[in-house]
């Protein structure tokens, strides 16, 4: 299955949440060039492996994104599929570009299929949440605004006559280290109004111009 990466033409921190995450406003936009590939396997033996391709230094154990998201399904369902998955990745890591939310939903999909769709699309999307923010928007990836943490979805009509150059750094940046730098500040133009403006108009110039991440 393929995975897509996404972008945020739009992310701006509101504010702190009790739960210890950021209330958020997002443009999320999946990339269709962009992607790594997800694969259920025939089990190779006791328990849950994981095959990683082209990443050696992303861990394949507990910490990995697939391997929870597995665990998560198999303790939702009281289901133990005999499965094992191999991921191949392409999409740079720590990038902000979404690569372990996007993974971890295609498993959480595949797995629903192999065993016949035990869980309905809202319990998914609850089982999406617990696992990262940006789960659930990759479980259906369309161009979205993304409120609460960022799983509280509506669609947004893109306009399509644009393309999007994407340059990432040499390093990483982990979105919690990203996420703790951030400290309040006076509100900050333009404003999420004035994208959502733009889009609507198909005002490309205008679009350029309100992005904000």
């Amino acid at each position: 299955m393929f995975t897509p990466a996404k972008i945020n033409l739009v992310r701006r921190v509101v504010g702190c949440r009790p739960d210890g995450f950021h209330d958020l406003e997002n443009v999320f936009v999946p990339l269709w060039s962009l992607g790594d590939d997800v694969e259920l396997l025939p089990a190779s033996g006791d328990g849950l492996e994981l095959q990683v391709v082209g990443a050696d230094d992303l861990p394949a154990g507990e910490n990995n994104l697939c391997v929870r998201a597995a665990k998560a399904f198999a303790t939702a369902t009281r289901l133990q599929p005999q499965v094992d998955i191999r991921l191949t990745k392409r999409i740079p890591l720590s990038a902000g570009l979404g690569g372990g939310s996007s993974d971890a939903a295609a498993v959480l999909i595949l797995l629903n299929q192999h065993c016949h769709y035990p869980l309905s699309p809202l319990e998914m999307q609850g089982l999406a949440a617990d696992l990262g923010s940006d789960v659930p928007f990759f479980l259906e990836p369309q161009p979205a605004l993304g409120l609460g943490k960022g799983d509280i979805l509506t669609p947004l009509p893109l306009p399509t006559n644009f393309a999007l150059i994407l340059v990432t750094p040499l390093f990483p940046v982990p979105v919690a280290w990203a996420f703790q730098q951030w400290t309040p500040a006076p509100e900050q133009k333009p404003s999420l109004d004035a994208f959502l403006t733009a889009l609507h108009s198909a005002d490309i110039q205008a679009l350029a111009s309100s992005l904000r991440n």
